[in-house]
């Protein structure tokens, strides 16, 4: 068995390399939304060569490599060890449980990106949904599987937005350690930021869903696309600026989890 503090140690060092990506992320949105002309579009491997362009770039990179592994341990140490003493008769919770195996492999692959980042490997702008989308296309019944992909996608969607709707993510904090102040940013942050997350997994979701029905890999997307369909609305350069500073809260929102969340060692 882990010890509790040893597992607290994981999770902070996990909500801290989340709150560095996203802030950065997020900043990237907002400067991209006004200089869309110039820019590219934001990616997460957007953030890890830029964190590698920076002084001692290497080393702030390996650091969140190895933020975003521990977040997956503690993601699989929620699963596994059911830190959350969630009852297994009840169907949500055992939802919540194989969410948290899928936020794993989510973040598996973002630290195995940052990886490749980092040591140069492979071509790491390639499009991974289009990737995922094409080779279980060509499976028996693959049009279903990304089907199915994109319909997990939307459900966790509309989880953010019921987060940014109740603010039930204050539940997993140690309130009692907080400031009046702190309760209300990390309220305002954590609700902008699920609002925003979920707007943009809603179009990841589509896309995935538009490739199953229209049997073309070529229409799923992620992040960049979701970005580049927003900036292409009426008003898109507002829009994507309203998502980017979402986006950045979110990574303030990460900090507050960093220091004050629940877990077994910090109770």
């Amino acid at each position: 068995m882990i010890a509790s503090t040893t597992i607290s140690y994981i999770a902070r060092a996990g909500y801290g390399a989340k709150t560095i990506v996203y802030i950065l992320l997020g900043i990237f949105v907002i400067t991209t939304a006004f200089t869309f002309l110039h820019s590219e579009q934001p990616t997460q491997d957007h953030v890890f060569r830029t964190l590698l362009e920076q002084p001692f770039g290497w080393y702030l990179l390996a650091g969140v490599v190895c933020g975003l592994v521990c977040y997956m341990l503690w993601r699989l140490i929620q699963a596994f060890l059911n830190t959350e003493n969630l009852d297994m008769s009840k169907a949500g919770d055992v939802i919540t449980r194989a969410f948290f195996v899928l936020s794993a492999t989510i973040y598996g692959v973002g630290a195995w990106g940052a990886t490749r980042v980092l040591f140069g490997i492979g071509n790491s702008e390639k499009d991974s949904s289009k990737q995922v989308s094409q080779e279980l296309m060509q499976q028996a019944w693959g049009e279903w599987l990304v089907a199915a992909i994109g319909t997990g996608i939307l459900i966790f969607s509309f989880i953010q937005l019921k987060h940014a709707w109740k603010a039930d993510f204050m539940e997993k904090f140690n309130t009692h350690h907080m400031r009046d102040s702190e309760m209300h940013i990390s309220r305002i942050a954590g609700r902008l930021g699920y609002l925003a997350r979920g707007i943009v997994y809603i179009l990841v979701g589509a896309f995935f869903i538009q490739a199953a029905i229209e049997l073309d890999p070529s229409e799923a997307g992620g992040l960049k696309e979701a970005f580049s369909t927003i900036l292409n609305q009426r008003y898109g350069q507002y829009g994507l600026a309203a998502t980017g500073a979402g986006i950045a809260m979110f990574g303030i929102f990460c900090g507050f989890e960093t220091i004050y969340r629940t877990t077994p060692g910090n109770r």
